[in-house]
């Protein structure tokens, strides 16, 4: 999470499952385009709430 005093020696109580969970967002966060979400947005198959 981010967490000064969590590494490898000490880990916070959320370490493993936040490991996973970073990697994912990681992910995610490289394979989005904006030009991806405005096709969506544009062919009707997402939304984006304001």
């Amino acid at each position: 999470m981010g967490l000064e005093q969590c590494n490898k020696l000490k880990i916070c109580l959320l370490h493993e499952r936040f490991k996973e969970v970073r990697r994912e967002l990681k992910m995610m966060l490289e394979e989005t385009t904006l030009k991806g979400l405005t096709d969506q947005l544009e062919n009707g198959t997402g939304f984006f709430k304001i």
